[in-house]
C-alpha cells in the first residue's frame, strides 16, 4: 500500500482494504518467503488507517516453525494500529511448496487461537468467523483450517479490496 494506490483505490470508490501483511516480524516475513518488510507492512497498515473507512489486516502464522509468541505479538501489533478487523491463516504445508510436507498440528494451533481469542477480547475485539463454514465439507471430512476472523465492531457494508503491501 502506498500513498498512490490508496489514492487510486479511494478514487475508484473503494472504502475497505484488506492487507495481506502476513507478518510485522523480519524474520516471519523471510521464513514465509515474502517480498515485503516488516517496516513496510507497518507503514502500509498506517496509511490504510489513515485513508479507508475499514482495514482488515490478514497473518500468517506456522505452528511447526514458530511459538505461539509470533502471532500474539502479530496480533498485538496490528491491534495497536486499531484496525478493524484482523484474519490469520496456518500456513497449510504441502510437500510441492518451499516449505516441504508437514503433519497438520490441529491442536496446537486451536491452543494457539484460544490464547488469541483471549488477547483480542482483552484489547476489545471479538472473533467473528472460524474456519470455512461445515456445509462446504462433504460429510464425514473434517474442515479444513481456514480464517480466524476477530473484529472490534461490527462492519457496516463497505466497498472491499485486497491488496499485498
Amino acid at each position: 500500500m502506498t500513498p498512490r494506490i490508496a489514492a487510486e483505490l479511494q478514487g475508484s470508490g473503494f472504502d475497505a482494504v484488506s492487507i495481506g501483511v502476513q507478518s510485522f516480524q523480519h524474520r516471519i516475513l523471510r521464513h514465509l518467503q515474502r517480498p515485503t518488510t516488516a517496516a513496510v507492512n507497518r507503514r502500509a497498515v498506517a496509511l490504510a488507517r489513515e485513508q479507508f473507512a475499514c482495514v482488515d489486516v490478514d497473518l500468517i502464522f506456522d505452528v511447526a516453525y514458530d511459538g505461539p509468541l509470533a502471532l500474539l505479538d502479530d496480533l498485538e501489533q496490528a491491534f495497536a494500529f486499531g484496525v478493524d478487523q484482523v484474519s490469520t491463516y496456518p500456513l497449510m504445508r504441502f510437500g510441492y511448496t518451499p516449505f516441504g510436507k508437514a503433519r497438520h498440528e490441529r491442536r496446537a494451533e486451536h491452543r494457539l487461537l484460544r490464547r488469541a481469542s483471549d488477547l483480542a477480547a482483552s484489547r476489545g475485539y471479538h472473533r467473528t468467523r472460524s474456519g470455512p463454514s461445515p456445509a462446504t465439507a462433504r460429510p464425514g471430512t473434517p474442515p479444513l483450517p481456514g480464517p480466524t476472523t476477530w473484529g472490534s465492531a461490527p462492519v457496516p457494508p463497505l466497498t472491499p479490496v485486497t491488496c499485498s503491501p
